[in-house]
């Protein structure tokens, strides 16, 4: 708190470029006690009141599972999905959408994607338990890829759950549709594409539509998304079987010592001090601490328990062709596949709900960009 209150102090400002760092620094050093003081908010909670150390309320669990709402999108007007869902930043799966496409389009379907997409070769990531980068993900090593999506596709199809797996073949994860170039997307999947009215209305900006194409029993590991975006998910086919948090329970998902070094970068990790210092530090996207596995109720539990005895509440629901998940910003969450080859479409977008958490988030990682780092860092 007091180095928030005396960052202008020491900066100083000369031009818009130099306001722009000092704002900056200003909001990474609210963003750090904003950490602690969410960290420490559980703990604060279960203090403020007499603990009963009864055994009834021992062997009470903390951790509280509850169904993600389901509505079909008839009964729902754009006036309650902001009010309920939107704004309060709560998930919701939405029923009924027989497709995503213009009408007289053909059907979205595995045989759809191959049309458009089969000669083409996304990228492919892999998974691993073990990696602290975002959502567990890295690009694939697997030797001898398929050549291109309907070969791919072709692989999944055939060898089931051991594609994809630790040490397995990939999966197509968050491919940019529009991308171009090298693993170029798939922009003709977008040209009947209809974007549901619940968000398609204010939007300051966006990213995708991505498309996921993955073998039955891969997974991500947990993670938000960046840049403060809300996003949707809509299934083709497969299923998809979600757990979602709050966004304020983030900092409760670590243990005490990997919190630090979750929530906290190294110095070594600025960019400043070379590759070496860099890998010294065992740098990377998860700041060097893993989440743990959200479909772990035990040590769900041990967490809520050790973060101040405080319920845990998680957000469950699968996901099944023709429906469609609204996941709001810095929403916790993960997901595993089943009910065999999946096919999904997300969008990430900021309106009017988010867009000042976007501008936030941009000024508190202003430190990435090399204009600025050696201003936000002296």
């Amino acid at each position: 708190a007091i180095a928030v209150a005396n960052v202008a102090n020491r900066m100083w400002v000369e031009d818009d470029k130099e306001a722009f760092a000092l704002a900056a620094k200003r909001a990474q050093l609210e963003l750090s006690l904003r950490r602690v003081r969410e960290r420490m908010a559980p703990f604060e909670a279960a203090n403020s009141h007499e603990q009963t150390n009864d055994e009834s309320g021992a062997s009470e669990r903390l951790l509280r599972k509850t169904p993600i709402r389901r509505v079909r999108h008839w009964e729902m007007g754009q006036a309650e999905f902001e009010a309920q869902h939107q704004v309060p930043r709560l998930p919701v799966i939405i029923e009924g959408f027989s497709s995503l496409a213009s009408e007289g389009s053909p059907a979205w379907s595995a045989q759809h994607l191959l049309a458009k997409c089969g000669h083409l070769k996304p990228p492919l990531a892999q998974f691993s338990a073990t990696s602290a980068s975002w959502a567990g993900m890295f690009k694939a090593k697997a030797t001898g890829p398929p050549e291109n999506l309907a070969a791919y596709l072709e692989a999944i199809t055939s060898q089931g759950s051991s594609w994809g797996e630790e040490g397995g073949g990939g999966m197509v994860f968050d491919w940019a549709l529009r991308h171009k170039g090298e693993g170029e997307g798939c922009s003709a999947l977008l040209e009947h594409l209809l974007i549901p009215s619940y968000f398609g209305g204010t939007i300051v900006s966006g990213f995708g539509p991505s498309l996921f194409v993955q073998a039955n029993g891969t997974r991500c590991g947990l993670h938000f998304d960046k840049g403060g975006t809300h996003f949707w998910q809509y299934v083709w086919e497969g299923a998809k079987r979600w757990r979602i948090f709050a966004p304020a329970d983030w900092p409760r998902l670590f243990r005490t010592e990997p919190w630090r070094r979750a929530f906290f970068r190294d110095p070594r990790c600025s960019g400043l001090f070379g590759k070496a210092a860099e890998e010294a530090a065992a740098c990377d996207d998860g700041f060097g601490a893993l989440p743990p596995d959200a479909f772990d109720d035990d040590e769900l539990e041990r967490l809520a328990r050790e973060s101040g005895d405080v319920p845990l509440q998680v957000f469950e629901g699968t996901l099944r062709p023709g429906e469609l998940l609204f996941v709001p910003a810095n929403s916790p969450h993960q997901v595993v596949n089943v009910g065999g080859a999946g096919v999904a479409m997300s969008m990430n977008f900021v309106d009017f709900s988010n867009a000042q958490l976007h501008f936030d988030t941009l000024l508190e990682t202003a430190q990435t960009h090399p204009k600025f780092r050696s201003r936000l860092n002296h």
